[in-house]
This record gives structure tokens, C-alpha cells and sequence, in this order.
């Protein structure tokens, strides 16, 4: 699930496929067991379980202005319609407009019913060149 719309030699990225700074991420199942896995070493076992996940629009002026980040949200999920219920913003972006599509995004997510109750998404927000590896260093990221 990644988004890249190309913008004369620079393309936007928005997404969960990116690679990631290694950063602990967790989630809690239908039974109460809490999951922790790391992001450099591949995608989370809960990511599967999804079924509907709209991609959050990347806002113009952040844009404009080159505003990059990273979001970590932690989803609550109603075990019985796998609806997100409630979101805590975990790690901003340092930008207010990139976490509120992020959140927007995320309250349209579903998961599988009665797999998890809680689950962390880290979402990448950021300009790059293809084939550049992406620097995470400075404002709105670890």
C-alpha cells in the first residue's frame, strides 16, 4: 500500500511499504496477548488481518512546504465489526495537518473481526528521489 504521485523529478511517498527507521511497534490481539515486533524486520503480522485501508492524502501546503514525517497511531478496534474506535497519536510528524489526514485515513480502516483489539501503523510521509535511500534524520522523525 503506497501511493507515489510523480512531481517533476521528485515523486511523494505516502505509505506503509516504505522502508522505516527501526522503531517498536505492537499490537493486542482478540485474546489480551500483546505482539511487539520491530520495523526493520519486516511487516507486521497484523497488517494482513486488514481489509479496507484508504491511503491518507498528503495535505498541499505540507507539500508545498516539503514537510516530511512519520505518524504512529494506535488504533482501538471493535472486536465484533473489526471498526477502528479510537486513536492515540503515538509519534507526531511534528506537523499538525500531516497527523489529522493520518487519523482521517485510519478511522476508515477495517480489520478482520475478532482478531485484534489494538494495533500500532506507523505511515510515512515524505519526498524522495527513486532509488535514493531515505534519510529519516531532522524534524518529525526519530
Amino acid at each position: 500500500m503506497k501511493m507515489i504521485a510523480e512531481m517533476s523529478s521528485l515523486f511523494l511517498a505516502v505509505g506503509l511499504t516504505l522502508p522505516l527507521p527501526p522503531m517498536s511497534v505492537s499490537a493486542i490481539d482478540a485474546k489480551g496477548v500483546r505482539y511487539v515486533m520491530r520495523t526493520d524486520r519486516g511487516r507486521a503480522a497484523w497488517f494482513r488481518d486488514i481489509i479496507f485501508a484508504p491511503r491518507p492524502g498528503y495535505p498541499v501546503e505540507d507539500r508545498r512546504l516539503h514537510h516530511e514525517g512519520i505518524v504512529v497511531i494506535r488504533l482501538d478496534i471493535d472486536l465484533k465489526t473489526g471498526n477502528a474506535t479510537y486513536f492515540t497519536i503515538l509519534k507526531s510528524s511534528g506537523f499538525p495537518n500531516i497527523d489529522e489526514v493520518a487519523v482521517r485515513a485510519l478511522a476508515k480502516w477495517r480489520f478482520k473481526p475478532g482478531r485484534w483489539k489494538q494495533v500500532d501503523i506507523p505511515i510515512v510521509f515524505t519526498f524522495h528521489t527513486p532509488g535514493e535511500l531515505l534519510d529519516y534524520s531532522g524534524p518529525g522523525h526519530p
